[in-house]
């Protein structure tokens, strides 16, 4: 294996634990993880950094899909990474923000059921790889 493909593996691998971190942290800690979420395209910064992370998780998932169960579910969900990621990039990040005001307020209502769903996928991840 190359060591690109050893760094997108790590980048993936650490992908699948900060939304087990993330789950596990909405129980223990509701309230950072409420501002965390509400933090989302809350300014340039935070727009572009999370557009960063998300194309560099996007191309580590295609980049290591190869290496995991079910490769092209994860070349997919790699791409739908960086599709949306380079969406968001070309748009106003005002208009991410806009949407986050719309969309966020019922998840972070509901912080805990979609929790489990970061839990769920950062479970699957984890066993795609190992």
């Amino acid at each position: 294996m190359s060591t690109l493909t050893w760094i997108a593996g790590a980048v993936v691998v650490a992908f699948a634990l900060a939304q087990v971190v993330f789950a596990v942290a909405t129980w223990v800690a509701r309230e950072p993880s409420e501002r965390f979420v509400l933090a989302f395209a809350s300014t340039p910064r935070a727009h572009f950094t999370e557009q960063a992370l998300r194309l560099v998780a996007g191309t580590a998932f295609i980049l290591f899909a190869p290496e995991m169960r079910w490769p092209l579910i994860f070349q997919l969900f790699g791409w739908i990474l960086i599709v949306t990621s380079a969406l968001l990039l070309v748009l106003p990040w005002r208009w991410h923000r806009w949407f986050a005001q719309k969309v966020l307020p019922p998840v972070v209502r509901h912080l805990r059921l979609f929790s489990l769903v970061a839990l769920g996928l950062g479970g699957f991840v984890l066993w795609a790889v190992f």
